[in-house]
């Protein structure tokens, strides 16, 4: 009896430290505090569009890259759920809800070129300051608070 207790806890404590690891992977450097401006690059993503209907127009998304720490971040605004109630109709009359979000951009990138859409990548001449700025301010649009908001795609794109 006493060595399965110790196994179960032993799986908890595994459990404890992976689920603490992921939150921790989930966190940007730069929202913690880890990033020094100068190693940020912003750069402006677009995507040439593509043959679903929601895909007409392209996509237009921004990456945060930490140089030093190896990491990228694609910050896509234009997410939605088919499960909306009244999707279709909301999306037919440019009332939908989109959210922000945030992904890795290797994975994000390699997405778009599998699906053959052409791919547009432009590092922006912020200087540093603003650079940490923007990544901050990227980071707090997808809060759960902050993340959804009305777009209308027929007359803001």
């Amino acid at each position: 009896m006493s060595r399965r207790v110790s196994f179960f806890r032993a799986i908890l404590l595994l459990g404890l430290l992976f689920t603490s690891r992921v939150y921790a992977l989930s966190t940007a450097p730069w929202s913690a505090g880890l990033s020094r401006a100068e190693d940020l690059q912003i750069k402006l993503v677009t995507i040439a569009p593509g043959p679903e209907t929601y895909a007409w127009w392209g996509h237009t998304a921004i990456i945060v890259e930490d140089q030093r720490l190896h990491t990228a971040r694609f910050y896509n605004y234009g997410l939605f759920s088919f499960h909306l109630e009244n999707f279709y109709l909301n999306f037919a009359f440019g009332r939908l809800i989109f959210e922000v979000g945030a992904s890795d951009a290797a994975w994000e990138l390699a997405y778009y070129s599998r699906i053959n859409r052409e791919i547009r990548i432009q590092v922006l001449n912020l200087a540093p300051a603003k650079r940490l700025q923007m990544a901050r301010f990227l980071e707090n649009n997808i809060l759960p608070e902050n993340r959804e908001y009305l777009y209308d795609h027929y007359f803001d794109n």
